[in-house]
C-alpha cells in the first residue's frame, strides 16, 4: 500500500507520495522581488528558512481557480527543502494498492513530473513526482534565486 497526498490545481486532481512533503501550510506573507520569473510566487520565511514558493499551476500549465485565502503550500523535503509549491488546495490522504497504480505510457501530460495515474473510487488522479517536477537546471536556478534573495536580505539588514 502507498500513501499519497491528493491536491487540486486548476480543477485537476493530483497526488504525490506523502514522503516528498514535509508540511502543508496556508500561504504566509510573501515577498516577490521585481523581475522575478512567472513561476515564482515569492519568498517566505518558513520556520526560519527562506523558501521559494513556486506556482504549481504555471509549472503544470493549468489555470488556478481558488482564491489565495483557500490555497495551500506543499513544503518539500530533503534536497528540495528550499521549495514550496502553491496548490489550489490540499484535499486528503489516499491509500492506494499497487493494483490501482497506472504508470505513464508514452508522452506524459502536464510536464515531466507526471509518474502515472491512481485509480480511486472518485476516478483517476494524476500521480505526480515532486522530485521530477523540476529539471536539475531548474532546481539550480531556484537555489540561485533563494541565495540571491538571502544576500539581498542581508544587505538590507546591514543598511538598516
Amino acid at each position: 500500500m502507498y500513501r499519497y497526498l491528493q491536491f487540486n490545481v486548476g480543477g485537476e486532481k493530483f497526488a504525490c507520495d506523502m514522503r516528498e512533503v514535509r508540511e502543508i501550510i496556508h500561504p504566509p506573507r510573501l515577498i516577490r522581488p521585481a523581475g522575478s520569473p512567472a513561476i515564482l510566487d515569492g519568498f517566505a520565511d518558513i520556520g526560519g528558512n527562506l523558501v521559494a514558493i513556486l506556482r504549481l499551476d504555471r509549472l503544470l500549465e493549468v489555470d488556478y481557480r481558488t482564491p489565495l485565502l483557500y490555497r495551500h503550500i506543499l513544503c518539500l523535503k530533503d534536497g528540495l527543502a528550499h521549495i514550496g509549491l502553491l496548490t489550489d488546495r490540499a484535499e486528503r490522504m489516499l491509500v492506494v494498492s499497487d493494483a490501482d497504480r497506472r504508470p505513464v505510457s508514452g508522452e506524459p501530460s502536464f510536464g515531466a513530473g507526471i509518474a502515472g495515474a491512481l485509480e480511486t473510487p472518485e476516478g483517476l488522479v494524476h500521480e505526480i513526482s515532486l522530485a521530477r517536477i523540476l529539471s536539475q537546471a531548474e532546481r539550480q536556478f531556484v537555489a540561485d534565486l533563494v541565495e540571491a534573495e538571502e544576500r539581498r536580505r542581508e544587505l538590507f539588514q546591514e543598511s538598516a
